[in-house]
């Protein structure tokens, strides 16, 4: 599935910011497109760690700061297992993961 993307070549920089203040993986990770996200982590393109947006948000703080259900926590235990990310990592206020995910429970299950 992933072959497409190995003759693409491209001079966009995964870490800059469109606008919206929003990098390529978060856009294609609000849009789905795991095999994206995937074969750009796999490839080390993009550390994992790495800020995703102007807040200074990563990867798993996205996904423990979404709804929870399947398709999230799939993303959260790939981030964690597969790619090894720091779960001690903050964004530009100093919340981690875990502050993320107990604000996003506590907003979904009142």
């Amino acid at each position: 599935m992933h072959w497409h993307m190995d003759g693409i070549h491209t001079n966009i920089n995964l870490k800059d910011t469109n606008i919206f203040g929003l990098t390529p993986i978060y856009a294609a990770f609000m849009k789905g497109h795991v095999g994206f996200i995937q074969y750009i982590l796999k490839k080390n393109i993009v550390n994992v760690n790495v800020p995703v947006n102007d807040t200074g948000i990563n990867m798993t703080i996205l996904a423990c700061s979404m709804m929870p259900n399947s398709r999230t926590n799939n993303h959260l235990r790939m981030f964690v297992e597969k790619f090894k990310c720091d779960l001690s990592k903050t964004d530009y206020e100093g919340n981690n993961a875990l502050h993320y995910l107990l604000k996003c429970e506590a907003k979904y299950h009142k």
